[in-house]
């Protein structure tokens, strides 16, 4: 059977080549192993390809959302996609964000701002981009992002989030800032690191939560609360504290 793509080549060669290969003996040639390299390329062509196929895998399109602040810690500039960011996710309040407004006005927990304030600490004392990953789900799908937090000219910290992996799923109304809340009810809480929700203590993923305390039931869901769960405190505090922090953007 001549392979997928012979009518590349030229008919009478195509021929000759496949008679001298079924003339060949082992005898005739000297065997060796290919370069180690080669098999790295397949294995890594391999596992693209069955990433790229896997079910519920969406096509990533190039996502950056950008933002700097000033030596007050003030919002001075955006950039990117971060007006369209801003706007599909709820918060269009933001696509043209006030330049009164510190980065640390728009965090509601304060154990959540006190650790970005020692990760902005970590980059300024240090000198050197930090880069963290995060989750950033939508209602309809899982998203993984990677920010790299940089040091700029006259004090200001340069943010760049870049997307990196997303997961389509069905919907989720719960994150849809859209969708009308129960002022009555105790807000869920949720990781603004792993995106997991607080189920009693324990940290589970957001559909997991839903069929746990059966909030589909419910006529109108509960508010969320951004915090971050015990787990990615204790992960990032460490890495502040020791040598070096963070994971070093230029490494």
């Amino acid at each position: 059977m001549r392979p997928e793509h012979a009518d590349e080549l030229d008919g009478v060669e195509f021929d000759v080549l496949r008679a001298a290969l079924d003339d060949l003996d082992t005898a005739d040639v000297d065997l060796a192993d290919p370069p180690a390299a080669i098999w790295a390329g397949i294995d890594a062509s391999a596992a693209s390809e069955a990433a790229r196929r896997a079910p519920g895998r969406m096509a990533v399109p190039s996502t950056v959302v950008e933002y700097t602040i000033d030596d007050n810690d003030a919002v001075v500039g955006v950039g990117g996609q971060w007006a369209e960011f801003a706007a599909d996710n709820g918060a269009a309040e933001l696509v043209a964000p006030p330049v009164d407004r510190t980065l640390w006005s728009y965090f509601d927990q304060p154990e959540v701002r006190e650790l970005w304030q020692m990760v902005v600490s970590h980059v300024r004392a240090h000198a050197a981009p930090a880069r963290l990953p995060f989750r950033c789900d939508a209602p309809q799908a899982r998203r993984w992002f990677e920010m790299t937090v940089a040091p700029a000219a006259a004090g200001q910290i340069h943010f760049r989030s870049e997307l990196v992996f997303e997961e389509e799923r069905s919907p989720i109304a719960l994150l849809d800032a859209t969708v009308e809340r129960a002022a009555d009810a105790d807000p869920v809480t949720v990781c603004t690191w792993c995106g997991r929700g607080d189920n009693g203590g324990d940290w589970v993923e957001i559909d997991e939560l839903l069929r746990s305390q059966r909030l589909l039931e419910c006529t109108a869901l509960p508010a969320i609360t951004w915090s971050i769960c015990a787990p990615c405190r204790d992960d990032m505090t460490a890495e502040l504290l020791v040598a070096g922090g963070i994971a070093d953007a230029s490494a």
